[in-house]
């Protein structure tokens, strides 16, 4: 695949900027005090997020960072409207534009058609052809995923497919957002991201950056490994509770 250039006055449309903040941002955001503050001055917030964009001065605003301790503890990093909206636009135009194409069709994280029904229905289909045969999964997990993944990898990653300076560049500075002193701590034995590694848990370009991070290592598996069947997820475990126990009795984990 040839390196994509033309990316970035994707971004700086007035037509999907509005959208990104209408069909994503405004309905995904669980603070709803945000989203009336944010639309007490929609037309000039849009005419500002376009002036950033256009003039390429965007800079994130600083993250909100507090524990989620149910159902299990998580770090939040919260990001400003304004934030979720690039963070969308950058997402969908730089990012699943790009990569969407390179990626395995049972990478099923965070990705639109995909999800946990699919790794099911994929698992299930597996199973019901080899119900009479011994069978083993490998369950894997990376630890704190999000908090390792390597800056310099990542930003080579997003070279080796984009060739818009700009692109690239409103990338970067999102990626290297998460690398300020307030972030780079503990809080309660939980870390942050340390400078040069981590992404932020709950951005939508984080998430995408996790997608296309192994993307390569999918390839290794599926095509040099060669196993039966191999499904990424976010959470395995989500789709093993989900199975009907009746499948799962020739299962070791």
């Amino acid at each position: 695949m040839k390196r994509v250039g033309n990316l970035y006055s994707k971004i700086t449309d007035i037509k999907n900027i509005k959208e990104m903040y209408d069909k994503k941002v405004r309905v995904n955001t669980k603070n709803k005090g945000k989203i009336e503050r944010f639309d007490e001055h929609y037309t000039s917030n849009m005419a500002r997020i376009k002036y950033m964009l256009d003039n390429k001065i965007y800079k994130p605003y600083k993250y909100n960072i507090f524990l989620v301790r149910e159902p299990k503890v998580r770090l939040i990093m919260a990001q400003s409207i304004t934030d979720k909206i690039v963070n969308h636009l950058v997402s969908k135009y730089f990012l699943v534009d790009v990569f969407e194409p390179l990626l395995i069709d049972n990478n099923i994280a965070t990705r639109i058609g995909k999800g946990t029904h699919i790794g099911i229905k994929k698992v299930k289909e597996c199973l019901r052809k080899n119900i009479n045969k011994e069978l083993y999964i490998l369950k894997f997990d990376i630890r704190k995923y999000f908090f390792n993944l390597d800056h310099d990898i990542l930003k080579n990653i997003i070279r080796s497919k984009i060739k818009d300076k700009d692109a690239i560049n409103i990338l970067d500075t999102i990626i290297d957002s998460a690398n300020y002193d307030y972030i780079n701590k503990e809080i309660d034995d939980i870390p942050l991201c340390r400078k040069g590694v981590g992404c932020p848990i709950d951005s939508m370009s984080s998430q995408v950056f996790a997608v296309i991070y192994l993307h390569k290592l999918d390839d290794y598996i599926k095509e040099i490994l060669k196993p039966f069947l191999y499904v990424r997820y976010n959470d395995i475990n989500v789709i093993i509770k989900k199975l009907e126990t009746r499948l799962l009795n020739a299962i070791w984990c």
